[in-house]
C-alpha cells in the first residue's frame, strides 16, 4: 500500500497530530525518512496542523469539562509543541471572544454544579469527592478550594432554607 493513501486514510475520519500520523505510519511498516516526508507533506498544505488541532482540542477538552492545564496536558501527550498549543489557545480565543484562563473558574463551577445534581448531600465526604473530582479535571487548588466553597456555601443555605 502506498503511504499516501495510508496517510490519508488515516485522516479521513478526524484530525491527527503530526506525531499521531508519524507513529501510526512507522507502526503500518513505512521507513522513518518516508514518513517524515509525508507528515511534511501533509503540513504542506495544512491537512496536518497543530495549532488548528490544539484549537479544536480546546473546545472538546473545555466541553468535557476539563481545564486549561488539562487540556494542554493531553495535547502535550499527543506530541504537540507548546508553542504550538499557545498559538492554538490564541486561535480559540479569538474564534470564541473569551480568555480560556479567565473561564477556568466558570468551567469549574459548572463542574461543581452538574456533580451536585447526582450527590445526595452536601456533606464534608461529598464535597472532598467534588474537589477530587476537580483536581483530576486539572484545575489549580486555588480555584478547587474557591470552587468547593461556594459550593458548600449555597447548599448549607439551601438546606437551611428548607428547614
Amino acid at each position: 500500500m502506498d503511504i499516501n493513501d495510508t496517510a490519508l486514510r488515516y485522516i479521513e475520519n478526524r484530525a491527527h497530530t503530526k506525531k499521531e500520523m508519524k507513529d501510526h505510519l512507522l507502526k503500518k511498516g513505512f521507513a522513518e525518512a518516508d514518513a517524515d516526508d509525508a507528515v511534511k507533506r501533509l503540513s504542506d498544505v495544512r491537512y496536518l496542523d497543530d495549532v488548528s488541532y490544539s484549537a479544536q482540542f480546546l473546545k472538546y477538552g473545555f466541553g468535557k469539562g476539563w481545564s486549561v492545564n488539562r487540556v494542554k496536558q493531553e495535547l502535550r501527550k499527543r506530541g504537540v509543541a507548546d508553542n504550538d498549543i499557545a498559538q492554538g489557545i490564541y486561535v480559540y480565543e479569538d474564534e470564541y471572544e473569551t480568555d480560556v484562563e479567565s473561564g477556568e473558574a466558570e468551567r469549574a463551577y459548572a463542574q461543581a454544579e452538574k456533580f451536585m445534581k447526582t450527590a445526595e448531600t452536601a456533606d464534608q465526604k461529598t464535597m472532598g469527592r467534588l474537589g477530587r473530582r476537580l483536581a483530576g479535571f486539572g484545575y489549580a487548588p486555588g480555584v478547587v478550594y474557591k470552587t468547593v466553597g461556594a459550593v458548600m456555601e449555597k447548599y448549607q443555605k439551601d438546606d437551611e432554607d428548607e428547614q
